[in-house]
């Protein structure tokens, strides 16, 4: 696989894997791919703020060196995320190049596993198998358990959804 970047560098490879995160739709776009994706996906912000209100005043009642804050902090971040929160682990329609996507900013802990799935699926794919239309399945090594990795699939019907990870 190889694509010409704007300045006319061409980088080749066989076989990639984006995992770009909340950059991700900008790569499938850069390769052109994701014309055939059935779910969308998209970058999100997400703030959490730090509570400098009632819970921190009645621990500082009790421990005097506790000091109350008088502003708000936080942290932002940002993730990709599918329409139904699941992530896409799929071949696209570019030879040779995979994704491990839409993930909600939550999956880095599942991350070994993700490398494994990804590996099933570029192993099958790359060995003539069409994962369009029939999904592979992964063993889990350790409970022995199966999983459809076309659950994962680009093309997959999206599941409903609440909105959240959860």
């Amino acid at each position: 696989m190889g694509r010409a970047s704007g300045d006319g560098t061409e980088l080749s490879a066989g076989v990639v894997v984006n995992a770009a995160g909340p950059w991700s739709g900008q790569l499938n776009r850069l390769a052109e791919v994701g014309g055939d994706f059935t779910v969308g996906l998209r970058s999100l912000r997400q703030e959490v703020h730090h509570v400098a209100g009632t819970q921190v005043t009645l621990a500082a009642r009790r421990m005097p060196g506790l000091r109350v804050p008088n502003k708000p902090h936080g942290v932002a971040g940002v993730y990709d995320v599918t329409d139904d929160r699941t992530p896409v682990y799929a071949r696209t329609d570019l030879d040779g190049l995979y994704v491990a996507i839409g993930t909600s900013g939550n999956k880095f802990k599942h991350a070994p596993l993700v490398g494994r799935l990804t590996t099933t699926l570029i192993h099958g794919v790359e060995g003539g198998h069409d994962h369009d239309r029939s999904g592979l399945t992964h063993t889990y090594e350790h409970t022995g358990q199966t999983i459809d990795l076309g659950t994962f699939s680009r093309r997959r019907r999206p599941a409903s959804s609440t909105g959240t990870v959860l």
